[in-house]
């Protein structure tokens, strides 16, 4: 994960059943991983506020407060805070 991002977890797989887990993150300016690929899982966001750049396989584009991505299992993804402010956003895995 990017340095300086706080990660919340909210639900895990041993509480879902196995079935996803649940993160609350939030990402200073200049946070976010480095692209990185999941194989065996989507991964999935929805933005609570702030702004995000998302790289989705070849794709970069703005999310914002309201925004929902979903990354397919084996695309190449990340994301980045290019803003001035945090971003907050809940992720599913």
């Amino acid at each position: 994960m990017g340095v300086g991002d706080i990660y919340t977890v909210k639900a895990t797989g041993t509480e879902t059943a196995g079935g996803f887990s649940i993160i609350e993150a939030t990402v200073p300016p200049g946070g976010g991983p480095v692209a990185h690929v999941h194989n065996d899982s989507e991964e999935a966001f929805y933005l609570l506020s702030g702004e995000l750049e998302f790289l989705d396989g070849d794709r970069i584009f703005t999310a914002g407060a309201g925004d929902f991505v979903l990354v397919p299992r084996g695309i190449r993804h990340r994301f980045k805070n290019v803003a001035l402010h945090p971003a907050r956003m809940l992720l599913w895995i």
